[in-house]
Order: structure tokens, then sequence, then C-alpha cells
């Protein structure tokens, strides 16, 4: 891949893996899930599990949205910390939210089991660090919170980090467990291929416009005249759909380098998935490249989200930025250079909200996702299972 900006980096880097009919019938079921990305795919994956009847309808093409350019990674504390849940949620609610998260990998190697090599997964240690003196206590203090719940990581201060990392760290977090890559495209296809192994029903180009309560049931209308009748509806529509009951940020487009391919000498780069924690930047390696988010900024049009504005805007000095910063960490880029730009959406900050809707209790939806979806996703499929099936997780309370 030359340098050249790309709409959805995942999804570019391969033939799609499956396609799926469009909706041509009247469909009765007992769960519709309505949206094909990561969330929608991992909540068809439980309810088929379960033995539930269910039909997941995509509007374009499953994986095509969000999911493609999400960061390769599931960590359970992306971009949240017990110093900013615990004054709200207290520290026994907010470290057991992150343990739910933290226990993302091993329900992934549970629920797909073996192949899970053939979706780039693999475990990784996880950095949490700052480059700026001024925020070296605010790790300590995170440090000192986590121990305290009984999470096990290390605090690393400036020689300590000097000893693993070649760029600059004034302090750290280091996290041996809770931490693994996975490609997030290559997921939620096999998540939905075994979905439909399970008896679900997929449909891509399926455009859901209207639903219409009934007693005991939804009847949710396509595009094209067809109605589904089901007796509860999943919505997990992606960060620029989500609704307005839940959300309380707005989306962002979340920028993304991926340099030239590497050489196989960078080891530590093989083994940590680092992300600096004043600046809002991830770096992981993934199929021999090194990747790059951050720099995001609010969407407050939907037009085009995944389309960059022309050079000379925020846009460009936004990726010129991002590039400046990947150099820094990875001086080989200086030779490298970058292979790829692209744009991502995300869509809020701290845990995320899997709730039934206000005023709607047959619809369950997920919001606030945020970069950390592939593990909010499965937790959600969960969680949307045991809501189809009337039960309630001991911790769903905490993602409300």
């Amino acid at each position: 891949m030359t340098d050249c900006f790309v709409p959805r980096y995942f999804s570019e880097l391969r033939e799609i893996p499956n396609t799926y009919p469009y909706l041509v019938d009247d469909l009765r079921v007992e769960v519709a899930v309505i949206g094909g990305g990561l969330a929608g795919a991992a909540a068809a994956h439980a309810l088929a599990k379960a033995g539930i009847q269910t039909a997941l309808m995509e509007q374009a093409s499953l994986g095509f949205g969000a999911s493609a350019s999400q960061p390769p990674v599931l960590l359970h504390d992306l971009g949240l910390s017990l110093s900013a849940l615990a004054p709200r949620m207290g520290l026994r609610n907010a470290a057991e939210a992150l343990r739910v998260l933290e226990a993302a990998p091993a329900a992934l190697r549970e629920g797909l089991g073996s192949g899970l090599e053939d979706l780039g997964f693999a475990p990784r240690r996880s950095l949490c660090y700052t480059a700026d003196p001024d925020q070296a206590p605010r790790l300590r203090a995170e440090y000192e919170l986590r121990s305290r719940a009984g999470f096990q990581l290390r605090f690393l201060d400036k020689a300590a980090a000097a000893q693993i990392f070649p760029f600059p760290v004034e302090a750290g977090l280091l996290s041996e467990t809770g931490c693994a890559q996975a490609d997030p495209y290559l997921l939620v296809h096999r998540l939905a291929r075994e979905a439909q192994a399970l008896g679900a029903r997929l449909f891509e180009n399926t455009r859901i416009v209207r639903m219409q309560p009934l007693p005991g049931a939804v009847l949710l209308f396509s595009s094209l005249g067809k109605r589904i009748q089901a007796k509860r509806v999943v919505l997990c529509t992606g960060p620029l759909a989500v609704p307005a009951e839940l959300s309380l940020w707005p989306p962002r487009r979340v920028y993304g380098l991926a340099s030239q391919a590497l050489p196989p000498s960078e080891g530590w780069l093989d083994g940590y998935v680092c992300r600096r924690l004043d600046e809002e930047v991830l770096l992981c390696r993934y199929g021999g490249k090194a990747l790059l988010f951050g720099e995001s900024l609010p969407v407050f049009q939907r037009k085009r989200p995944f389309a960059p504005r022309k050079a000379g805007s925020v846009d460009a000095l936004r990726f010129l930025r991002l590039e400046q910063s990947l150099r820094a960490l990875l001086p080989l880029c200086q030779e490298l250079g970058v292979g790829a730009r692209f744009l991502g959406v995300a869509q809020g900050r701290g845990l995320p909200r899997f709730r039934a809707l206000p005023g709607a209790e047959r619809v369950f939806a997920a919001a606030n996702l945020g970069q950390n979806a592939i593990a909010a996703s499965l937790v959600f499929g969960r969680l949307a299972c045991a809501w189809a099936l009337d039960e309630e997780l001991p911790y769903a309370p905490l993602f409300r």
C-alpha cells in the first residue's frame, strides 16, 4: 500500500470474506439486530449461540462502517481510569467495570475457540505513559488506586521505562494482562459467519427506516417496504446514529496512520500496545506495520464522515502532527515513511453504555463504545443476550 488515503483501513487489506443477501421477504423472529459492525455481529453471535431465533440487518456491507478503522486492540482501560470513574460510581464499581472489560480477550478465546490466529489475535502487554513530568503524579495516583483494587500492574519511572522503550517516557503503567490485538474487520465476519452457522439470518444492503411498537413486539420496516416483526430489537447502528437518549458525547473523527512495512527487529513493538495519556495517541504493530491512532475531533455533520478535507485543512494538519508523533516514537519511520492515512469514527468517553431505550423497553441499544470497540462489543453481546432471555448479569447496571 503506497502513501495514500484509504477510507476504511482494515477492509482495504483484503477481499471481502463473506457476502450476504438483502431482505426480499417479510420476516418474523425473536430478536432483530440492526447494525452489522462489531457490536451487531457480537450480539448476533451471542444470541444465536443461546438458541435465540435471530436476524441481523446491515444497511451496507458487514464491517464496512466505523468497525473497519477501529484500533485492532482489546484494552480494558483505553480512555478509562479509576481516578475519573471512582468519584462518580465508587471505587468498587469502577474497578468491577474495568475487570469486565479486562476479561474480553479471554471471552473471545472462549467464544470462538480455534482459528483466532486467522484474525490476527495475539496477547499483548499494554503501556499507558506520559512524556510530560507534570502528568507523572497523575499516573502514580492511578497506579495506587489500581493496586488497592487488586489489579496486577507495574509503575515505571523514567529510568525503568528507558530499559524497555526507545522513546521518552516520564512515567508509565505497565499491564501484563487484559490486552490483546485482533483485526476488527475480520472479527466482524468471523462472528457473523459463526452466528449464521448457529441459525441466525444475516442480511446486507437492508436499511431499516422505521420502528413501530406493537403489543408484545416491534415492527420494523426496510427501505424496500419489507416488514420484520420481532419480539425484541437490538440496536447497534454505529457512532453516527447513536440514539439521542444514550448519547452523552458527539462522535469524533479519529485519525490513523499505517507505516510502510517494518523489519522484524522492533521487538518491543511486537509485544506492546502503547498509548500516550496526555495526547490520546495509541501505537501498536499489526500486519508488519506500525499503526498510530489519535488526534480526534468532534463530528457535527454526518455527511461523508470518512472523507478527508483538502490539503491545508484541519484534517491535513492533524495527519501531519500524527506523522510527526509516529516518527518520534519510531525513528525507523524517518526512513520508511507512511504507507497509508485513514479516518475512523468513534463515539463517547468513559464507560460504554448498554441499556433498553427509555419508553421503548423492547429495544436494547449500544452507545459510547469509544475506540475500545472490540472489547466493549464483546461485553455488549453478552448483555444483549441476557436481556433477550430476561436475565440480568451482575455487572449490567455498571454500563447503564
